[in-house]
């Protein structure tokens, strides 16, 4: 399941585990989220993710 907040007026794109009767959490976090491909099934997304400690730009 994805979803799309603002949070001290930035967007925050999650992705979450949505199983029923099974549920893992959050499995990732992207600030400043924008779309970065569509074609066919398939939706790309492009954010600032913290890694480790560091910010890395993720697609």
């Amino acid at each position: 399941m994805l979803t799309l907040r603002t949070i001290e007026g930035r967007l925050q794109l999650g992705l979450w585990e949505s199983v029923p009767g099974y549920a893992t959490g959050q499995l990732g976090l992207l600030w400043r989220p924008e779309l970065a491909a569509c074609a066919f099934d398939t939706i790309s997304f492009a954010g600032v993710e913290r890694v480790g400690g560091r910010w890395c730009y993720q697609v």
